[in-house]
C-alpha cells in the first residue's frame, strides 16, 4: 500500500525524490496524495478528495535547466490529469446542424477519456461499443 501524503508532505517527497531545486506547478491543498508510479524522472501520482474518492492524476516530470544565473538545476513540472467524475454517466453525443440522416459522418467532437465508478479508465471496446449504441440511436430518431 502506497504511503497517503498531505501537500506539504508531497511537495517535500517530490523534492527529496529527485534531489530537485524547484517545483513548477502547484499542489491542492485540499487533496489527499498517493505515488501510483514512479521511475528516475517521472511520478504519477494519484490524489483524493477529502472523502478518499480518486479525482485527479497529478504527473511530476524531472527537467534538467540551465540559466545564466544559477547555472544548471533541476526542476520538476507538475501536470494535472483529466478531472475524474463520481459518475459513469452515459455518452450524449452532439449533433451537429450540418449533419443530416443521409450523412453518415460525425462532426460532433471527439469525447474526453471516460472512467469506470471505480476511477479506472473505461476499457477500449466498451466505449467503443457505448458510441455505435449512441449512433444507431440516432439514426433510429431521426428516421
Amino acid at each position: 500500500m502506497q504511503r497517503r501524503m498531505g501537500a506539504t508532505e508531497c511537495h517535500q517527497f517530490i523534492l527529496d525524490y529527485f534531489r530537485a531545486h524547484a517545483i513548477k506547478g502547484d499542489l491542492k491543498p485540499t487533496r489527499i496524495y498517493e505515488v501510483i508510479e514512479n521511475d528516475p524522472s517521472h511520478l504519477k501520482i494519484r490524489t483524493r478528495n477529502k472523502n478518499g474518492r480518486s479525482v485527479q492524476t497529478l504527473f511530476a516530470d524531472l527537467m534538467t535547466c540551465k540559466s545564466t544565473k544559477h547555472g544548471e538545476f533541476r526542476r520538476v513540472d507538475l501536470f494535472w490529469g483529466v478531472e475524474r467524475k463520481s459518475d459513469d454517466a452515459e455518452i450524449k453525443p452532439r449533433l451537429s446542424t450540418r449533419a443530416t440522416s443521409e450523412d453518415d459522418s460525425f462532426h460532433a467532437p471527439i469525447p474526453g477519456p471516460k472512467f469506470l465508478p471505480n476511477g479506472d479508465p473505461m476499457p477500449v471496446d466498451t466505449f467503443m461499443a457505448r458510441l455505435r449504441r449512441a449512433k444507431r440511436n440516432r439514426k433510429e430518431k431521426a428516421s
